[in-house]
């Protein structure tokens, strides 16, 4: 059976939060395939004022690769204002039909209306580990009838 793949979408202004979700979520058994929080602490900004365009594009690129490769989207809505790259990556989940779920201050944005809302990063783990529960019991009840068909 495949394991659930997360990419966690968040500020670099709160890259502990996004490192605990990612913790929680593998230690839930999930795959986190989110990278940038590893690549802005190499480079020491998310948007270094000396990188290039190149490099920029590189890690933009990386970062939507990411998401496209994900089969869910965990949105950490910023505390402060920052975090516009997060919302752009939740968007663009959106529009390729995947889920998403966002926790924090949703009411930042009228497109966390389209998500699974909540209000602590906890909740909305927890969330993700029991949808992934229910389609891993949906797979095994699919395979197990294929079978028995056969």
């Amino acid at each position: 059976m495949k394991t659930l793949s997360v990419y966690v979408a968040g500020s670099s202004a709160e890259i502990d939060r996004a490192r605990a979700a990612t913790e929680r979520l593998r230690a839930a058994g999930l795959v986190v395939v989110s990278t940038w929080p590893d690549v802005v602490a190499a480079v020491g900004d998310a948007n270094p004022p000396d990188a290039s365009r190149k490099d920029r594009a590189e890690w933009a690129r990386t970062d939507l690769d990411e998401v496209t490769v994900a089969d869910i989207v965990l949105l950490l809505c910023p505390h402060e204002s920052a975090g516009r790259g997060a919302y752009l990556e939740a968007g663009y989940a959106l529009r390729q039909g995947k889920p998403v779920y966002a926790a924090g201050r949703t009411e930042q944005s009228v497109f966390c209306a389209l998500m699974s809302e909540h209000v602590l990063d906890e909740d909305a783990i927890d969330a993700i580990v029991e949808w992934n529960a229910r389609t891993a019991e949906a797979m095994d009840l699919r395979v197990k009838e294929a079978l028995n068909r056969g």
